[in-house]
């Protein structure tokens, strides 16, 4: 421009227009005019510079929180999986997701940024290292441990808090970064605004000292103001590419500008909005209390501050919501007066939907709609909160469909989900509105009666029950008809913990299924109470024992009566060593794993344990054999054969030293069971005794199905055999009968001389009691 001053000063003088003094102002105004040219190709450089960073700023965090949230997806998904592959390909997206993190991150950290974005920044990678990798680490080792219940919990307590304070603060950075992107482009709007007063002020000066000088400033001018319209444009293309509603305003609080995000959410065109007032177009509702925002009030006097908020509902003029975060800050001129505000509101609608989301399915089961253990226990612990605080009383129920498991083995897990879903409607038929009814796993659900007597729970109960016994599922031509067990506890201030209430009802429904299924069980008594409770925990205690190898064998001997060289006979005895090292003696601890069937376990226990010892020592030069109880549950436990034959091949045990006891009664009520058993392991050279011969129904005719070795009186008949004909006679009648047979006879509990020689007198083969032999550790026969 310069030059062209000096072109413009030459033709002054060839027309002898301007003196030297008007040179020298053109010379002044042609550097004046330089220097505003030299601004505006400042501001124009800064401009770009400033719309390319922030652009790519704003594209790098919404990345990273984009991953942020597709891991966290990912983390909720791979709870609810359970095909491995899928597991291990959501796991690879998982680490995939760390990698295109950390690329995101390396990339923004290139980039400059303010002070405060790099606090906040630097924030959100505190708070993944710490509190949300560490959530999420432990919620993968919880899932690799197959410990998928655990993992929800960690995910929903942990992880997800943890992860929405990254959210928040990526949220806060946009902001900040939106913000300070808005004061820049202000100052520059204002540095132009300067530039071009000093451009018409050049251009009238020019005007009265030439044409051709303001010919000059002309062709400037509009160059300039291509550049004023251009840093304008860009201004414009930033605000339209913010992901972020944005609305701005003037001083009275009337739309200046908004884009078309925010005109979407609204559904309105963005000219319908220009020029009206904030209150005019913008709907807000509270959240929290769903109560409306009068807008006009909390804008006046042009302050928008008070709109700022994190908890707001946004109504579009179609009907359609949407949850935002939005953040109003003013504009402020130069002088510090209030030239209009930026409102920026972020849709927050899928992350709040993602949220109520997975806090339904924490809550509540897919399959039936109704609400899952996790549910139903928070509920439990309210009402028994109620309960303490105000002496009400409420009603727990359990209850087990009896032939749920039939449906699933004959027609398939479909048919089951099926018959799941019209159990949940039927029960659902039988309650109050307001009762919570749960599916607590597999076929076993829980109801909660709130403010509900004990009686009247039993006859909802009693309802309920009648009500399945009459249902009739029906499935690919197949008619099935399903019972249920349901157990029934109050819940009262003396109720306790929620896991004690549901164990008590557990308890009932136990009981229930032992009464013959089909039926409701009532507890009222804390005493019934206790007494369930102590035995399931003698079951944990039991089932301890037996992981931790505390079930030590004892033995007595069974002597013969008439001369058997080298013979040596023993029954296995049990006894349970207690966590503090003391015996237990199985009167106390085999009730209660006979009610819960845990005899199985036990008896497989023995035999191992036996066969073990045999393996490793023998007695020296003695023919001997070891008789050993088995249970009735064991008895009707398909695999006991095949596990037997198993360790007795495994351990090259000679099946002549084996002798398995079987009490009378359950050989006869369970008599194909006990002949396959009995003729399986005879076939092998095992020989049965027939225990506790007399105390039960006595027939002597199923002996000839029942290929036994020896009957074993029982000791109420051989206790007074000294001083009771009749029990003489009944001793000597099983002897007689059992030799005419084929068939030894042992006599139990011979405790005295007297009893022992009427034995001889009889004629019986061996007696076993305290009087010959009392019991002793079975490794000490063996050192011996």
């Amino acid at each position: 421009m310069l030059g062209n001053a000096k072109q413009a000063k030459k033709g002054f003088h060839s027309h002898y227009v301007v003196g030297a003094g008007f040179a020298a102002v053109l010379l002044l105004l042609a550097t004046a005019g330089a220097f505003t040219i030299d601004q505006l190709q400042v501001n124009r450089h800064v401009t770009a510079r400033l719309i390319t960073e922030a652009t790519e700023k704003s594209r790098l965090v919404n990345e990273l929180r984009h991953i942020a949230r597709e891991r966290a997806m990912l983390l909720f998904t791979m709870t609810r999986t359970a095909d491995a592959f899928q597991l291990d390909e959501q796991r690879q997206q998982f680490d995939t997701g760390l990698t295109n993190f950390i690329h995101a991150r390396i990339e923004y950290e290139k980039l400059p940024a303010s002070a405060e974005e790099k606090q906040l920044f630097q924030r959100a990678l505190f708070y993944i290292r710490t509190a949300s990798g560490e959530a999420q680490n432990a919620v993968l080792q919880k899932i690799e441990q197959g410990h998928i219940k655990q993992a929800s919990s960690i995910l929903f307590e942990q992880a997800i808090p943890a992860q929405n304070k990254v959210m928040q603060t990526y949220t806060e950075l946009m902001q900040l970064q939106d913000k300070e992107t808005q004061t820049a482009i202000l100052e520059i709007n204002a540095r132009s605004g300067r530039a071009q007063e000093l451009i018409t002020l050049i251009g009238l000066l020019t005007v009265a000292t030439s044409f051709m000088v303001a010919l000059l400033v002309v062709r400037r001018t509009r160059t300039m103001e291509n550049s004023l319209q251009a840093e304008k444009d860009l201004a414009e293309v930033t605000l339209f590419s913010i992901a972020d509603g944005i609305i701005t305003t003037d001083a009275q609080c009337r739309v200046a500008y908004i884009n078309p995000v925010a005109a979407r959410m609204l559904n309105m065109k963005p000219e319908e909005s220009e020029g009206k007032h904030l209150a005019d177009i913008l709907r807000l509702i509270e959240t929290g209390s769903q109560m409306p925002i009068d807008v006009r009030a909390a804008t006046h006097a042009g302050d928008c501050a008070r709109l700022t908020s994190d908890q707001l509902t946004l109504l579009g003029r179609n009907g359609d919501t949407y949850s935002i975060r939005m953040t109003a800050s003013p504009i402020m001129s130069p002088a510090k007066e209030t030239m209009g505000a930026v409102l920026a509101f972020q849709d927050m609608t899928e992350s709040h939907t993602l949220q109520q989301r997975l806090a339904w399915q924490a809550t509540h089961d897919p399959l039936t709609r109704l609400a899952n253990r996790y549910g139903f226990e928070t509920d439990l612990e309210l009402l028994i909160e109620s309960a303490t605080r105000r002496n009400a009383e409420h009603v727990l129920m359990v209850m087990d469909l009896d032939q749920f498991k039939v449906v699933n083995d004959t027609c398939g897990h479909i048919a089951g989900d099926q018959l799941l879903v019209q159990m949940a409607l039927l029960i659902g038929q039988k309650v109050r509105k307001g009762d919570i009814i749960a599916r607590l796993g597999g076929d076993e659900f829980g109801i909660l009666l709130a403010n509900c007597d004990l009686n009247a729970g039993e006859r909802v109960a009693e309802a309920i029950r009648a009500a399945i016994a009459d249902f009739r599922f029906i499935w690919d031509d197949k008619v099935f008809t399903v019972g249920t067990s349901i157990g029934v506890v109050p819940i009262t201030c003396h109720t306790g913990t929620a896991s004690l209430a549901v164990s008590a009802a557990d308890t009932a429904c136990h009981m229930a299924k032992e009464q013959g299924r089909n039926r409701v069980h009532v507890l009222r008594g804390d005493a019934e109470i206790a007494k369930k409770h102590s035995e399931m925990l003698w079951v944990t205690r039991i089932r301890q024992a037996i992981e931790e190898d505390r079930l030590k064998l004892y033995c007595q001997q069974i002597v013969p009566l008439a001369p058997h060289k080298d013979e040596v006979h023993y029954e296995i005895l049990l006894r349970m060593v207690d966590e503090d090292g003391n015996i237990v003696m199985p009167g106390v601890f085999i009730p209660p794993a006979e009610r819960y069937n845990v005899m199985p376990a036990i008896d497989k226990r023995v035999i191992s344990n036996l066969f073990k010892l045999i393996q490793q020592s023998d007695l020296r030069g003695q023919r001997a054999f070891y008789a050993i109880n088995l249970s009735g549950q064991s008895l009707m436990d398909e695999s006991l054969l095949d596990f037997v034959l198993g360790e007795i091949h495994a351990r090259n045990i000679n099946p002549a030293c084996l002798c398995f006891e079987v009490t009378e009664t359950i050989a006869i009520s369970q008599m194909a069971m006990a002949q396959r058993f009995i003729n399986a392991l005879r076939a092998q050279g095992c020989k049965f005794a027939l225990d506790d011969f007399g105390s039960g129904m006595s027939s002597y005719s199923y002996l000839k199905s029942l290929h036994v070795d020896y009957l074993k009186i029982d000791g109420s008949l051989v206790l007074d055999i000294a001083h009771d004909p009749v029990d003489y006679t009944m001793v000597e009648s099983i002897h007689r009968i059992g030799h005419a047979m084929g068939i030894k006879t042992i006599a139990e509990f011979v405790e005295n001389e007297a009893t022992l020689a009427c034995l001889r007198s009889i004629g019986v083969d061996y007696a076993q009691g305290y009087l010959l032999h009392r019991p002793v550790p079975m490794d000490e026969i063996f050192k011996s």
